[in-house]
């Protein structure tokens, strides 16, 4: 049993009990060794674990030690102690985000967004999912700057940390559960923690989660709609929220994206891929939005265009991209350039047309000539010229009328292609 002035692992002075999770406690401690207050978390603290658990456990808790960034509040120091694995962490001494539910304002919503979406993209090209974002796991540190904790910890040394512990636990709190971690197949992915986040934004502004004692997302999957916010903030902020909580994954912004349209402060360019799921009375359609695009084209992007919104969904591809609706309407406007016929090749073809046929007479002329020619040679030839000589003399110069004629042909058939393609 952990007691206050107790020295753990001949190094660390426990001087004050913070709080206790799942899993672990947390004690602000003195370090004998540097003088220094830092923050103690001691997983399975009392009974400890088995030596097989206690080495995979490590093993995941040391990946977490690599890590690096601005917004997560990464260990100092990861160690074992009768069989308890622990971590020396930054003590920050001005709590957790949950003093601030149901009384932040815009600038600090926008601030935390940006803070807590920044450290999770970094989780999230790591393939980490924190799987339990909520207030309690945001502190603040000295500058009073997000950093988020409790993450790294997989389910299997969860599942490990549970049998070692004799505790039934789910990772996570119901509340900020998105909906499909309760489906039949609930594999983490980045989605869940981005739903989590826009949870605890909603609780943030509005005082309250989205679902109260509904179980988070659960009830949102058997039809429950994304409650209307009421709080003094603006339009932009709620739709971004509104699209955190959307109910599929695929239509919910990335943490990259979230962490980028906080710096933005939601301004159209950010916001103009996501869908609030509320409903609400329909919005006046924006006829300039819709004049450009005169051919048919796909519903979903026309779907985009009319919407006459700020917000329009990271379709993620992987579906929000502002270029989206650009690229629809630059379609519609180059479908009416390309599709003109150009006047210059249109008289060209028309003047070939006109002359071809006047070629084609002229040759028939010469092809006729022609024929006569080889006649009257047969018929006009010397006595000295044999028959076989006269006939083909005579036979030379048909052939050379016969294909003066089957030109003529194939001159009349491209003429009339012409004409037909300058028309159309």
């Amino acid at each position: 049993m952990l007691q206050q002035g107790s020295l753990f692992d001949n190094r660390y002075e426990l001087t004050q009990f913070i709080g206790r999770g799942g899993f672990a406690e947390v004690w602000l401690v003195t370090d004998r060794l540097t003088g220094l207050e830092e923050a103690l978390k001691i997983y399975a603290p009392g009974g400890g674990m088995d030596e097989h658990g206690l080495k995979l456990f490590v093993k995941e808790l040391s990946v977490v030690h690599d890590l690096r960034h601005s917004n997560l509040l990464t260990p100092k120091m990861l160690g074992q102690f009768e069989n308890q694995p622990y971590l020396i962490l930054p003590y920050c001494p001005n709590g957790s985000l949950n003093k601030y539910v149901g009384s932040c304002d815009e600038e600090l919503a926008w601030k935390i967004l940006e803070q807590v979406a920044s450290g999770l993209a970094y989780l999230h090209q790591r393939n980490i999912v924190h799987q339990d974002i909520k207030p309690d796991n945001i502190l603040l540190d000295a500058n009073n700057d997000c950093v988020i904790t409790d993450f790294g910890i997989s389910l299997k040394a969860q599942s490990t940390l549970r049998k070692s512990m004799r505790i039934q636990a789910n990772s996570g709190t119901m509340d900020y559960m998105a909906p499909e971690r309760f489906s039949a197949e609930p594999h983490p992915i980045p989605a869940n923690d981005v739903w989590s986040l826009g949870a605890m934004m909603f609780e943030m502004i509005e005082g309250v989660v989205p679902f109260a004692a509904q179980l988070g997302g659960l009830a949102q999957m058997n039809g429950a709609q994304i409650p209307t916010m009421h709080a003094e903030v603006s339009e932009n902020l709620k739709q971004v929220i509104y699209s955190m909580l959307a109910l599929n994954a695929e239509e919910r912004p990335t943490a990259e994206q979230v962490s980028e349209m906080a710096k933005g402060k939601g301004t159209k360019k950010q916001t103009t891929k996501y869908k609030a799921q509320p409903k609400q009375q329909e919005q006046p359609v924006d006829d300039k939005k819709t004049q450009i695009i005169q051919q048919p084209v796909d519903d979903k992007k026309t779907q985009i265009i009319n919407t006459g919104t700020t917000a329009d969904t990271y379709h993620r591809p992987n579906r929000f991209e502002q270029e989206t609706s650009t690229s629809v309407t630059n379609q519609g406007q180059n479908r009416d350039i390309t599709e003109a016929p150009n006047s210059s090749s249109s008289l060209t073809l028309g003047i070939l047309a006109l002359v071809l046929p006047f070629i084609g007479l002229i040759l028939g002329i010469i092809g006729w000539a022609m024929a006569k020619h080889g006649l009257n040679k047969v018929r006009l030839s010397p006595a000295s010229y044999t028959g076989v000589g006269k006939l083909k003399a005579g036979l030379a110069c048909s052939i050379v009328s016969v294909s003066i004629y089957i030109l003529i042909v194939v001159i009349y058939v491209i003429a009339i292609i012409i004409a037909v393609t300058s028309y159309y």
